[in-house]
């Protein structure tokens, strides 16, 4: 999934010069693309004709953005596991809503000190 130093691999985007339009997404896109074209690839790649999906956080909101605005991929999936996919923030405790509003200032901190992907500085991109 994007978003990692594992999905630098992009068929036409590279991530150190496509920089922002790279790494611009939410879990729609990623519903709506990326989850589509994981079991396109894993179905046709295999051979099998339904997967089993377990997914964490973003993965699992993402799944259910695929399938409910995707229905004809439900017909690939035999069972999906989803833990604590975030659907609502009704819920949330006042520090997660509050912390919420310092977005942009985080990933400017987090640019800032060279982690654009979300994941651990990568000291060698090659």
């Amino acid at each position: 999934m994007r978003g990692n130093r594992f999905s630098r691999s992009h068929v036409s985007l590279n991530p150190d010069v496509d920089e922002e339009q790279y790494w611009t997404h939410d879990w729609d896109t990623v519903g709506m693309n990326d989850i589509p074209a994981m079991l396109d690839h894993i179905t046709a790649t295999t051979g099998a004709e339904k997967v089993f999906y377990s997914s964490h956080s973003m993965g699992g909101t993402a799944f259910l953005v695929s399938m409910a605005e995707r229905p004809e991929m439900q017909q690939k999936v035999a069972a999906a596991y989803l833990m604590a996919p975030p659907a609502w923030i009704e819920h949330a405790p006042d520090i997660m809503v509050a912390a919420s509003q310092f977005v942009d200032l985080m990933e400017r901190m987090m640019e800032n000190l060279g982690q654009t992907d979300g994941a651990a500085p990568v000291i060698n991109r090659q």
